[in-house]
């Protein structure tokens, strides 16, 4: 699991960080013309003002998880779980079991996918469908 957690939390903290750093310098500076304190810049133009991307990012993250969790637990078969199932079915050559397994991963992320969309749209119902699409 730690794996796990490590390799998510490193392509979040990248994939944010690139998000911030292309906020526009004329956000920042705009606010300052308005006399906003430093906290209230922060908080307006990085904090609210990436908050949509911030979820995208996350939604990603999550797809990046399920997509890794099979390879972690099947490393780590101590543990159990569907990476471990999935390599003893595997093993045993029994690759109806395996497909079954798979396609449950399949449909529970793409219904988390679904979901994180949902979630997006209705959290941040500015975003136009252009920054949607990319």
């Amino acid at each position: 699991m730690v794996l796990l957690t490590f390799g998510m939390s490193t392509f979040f903290v990248t994939a944010m960080a690139q998000v911030i750093m292309e906020i526009p310098r004329e956000q920042f500076d705009h606010l300052r013309v308005l006399g906003a304190s430093e906290a209230r810049i922060l908080w307006e133009v990085v904090v609210r003002g990436t908050v949509d991307r911030a979820m995208d990012v996350t939604r990603q993250n999550l797809a990046m998880g399920w997509a890794m969790i099979t390879m972690v637990e099947g490393i780590s078969r101590a543990e159990g779980g569907i990476g471990a199932l999935i390599l003893n079915q595997n093993k045993h050559f029994h690759l109806a079991e395996v497909y079954a397994i798979l396609i449950a991963i399949l449909v529970l992320g793409l219904i988390l996918d679904y979901a994180m969309g949902v979630l997006v749209r209705l959290a941040c119902p500015y975003i136009t469908f252009d920054r949607m699409v990319r």
